[in-house]
């Protein structure tokens, strides 16, 4: 079995020895169909196990908080996640914005532009 194998299996077997939080529920509500990790500096990459396509996302400001909405929406419109995980990952979809004592100020979107 060859090294890409392995680290695919084993990313995907494990994800929550590969990074917490989104990455890793997106691979868990997969079941082994994407590989998910963040990087520094707000970038995001992911590849569809046997789908033959990829996709990788930079935050220009450096911060990982708005890119599981947007990974969402694009997985979303290009139709490559079921239902069923959309559901599972709603959490993502419109995260709040908290202010220092924890009260809901706002919440993150994607804006049309």
């Amino acid at each position: 079995e060859d090294a890409c194998r392995r680290i695919v299996r084993a990313m995907t077997t494990f994800p929550h020895l590969v990074q917490p939080g989104f990455a890793c529920q997106w691979m868990q509500v997969s079941r082994g169909g994407w590989v998910v990790k963040g990087g520094a500096e707000g970038y995001l990459g992911a590849g569809g196990v046997g789908q033959g396509i990829g996709l990788a996302v930079k935050n220009e400001d450096g911060s990982h908080r708005g890119l599981p909405t947007l990974v969402l929406q694009v997985l979303e419109s290009l139709g490559l996640l079921r239902a069923e995980e959309l559901q599972a990952l709603e959490a993502h979809r419109h995260p709040p914005v908290l202010n220092t004592r924890g009260e809901r100020v706002g919440e993150i979107r994607i804006v049309q532009g």
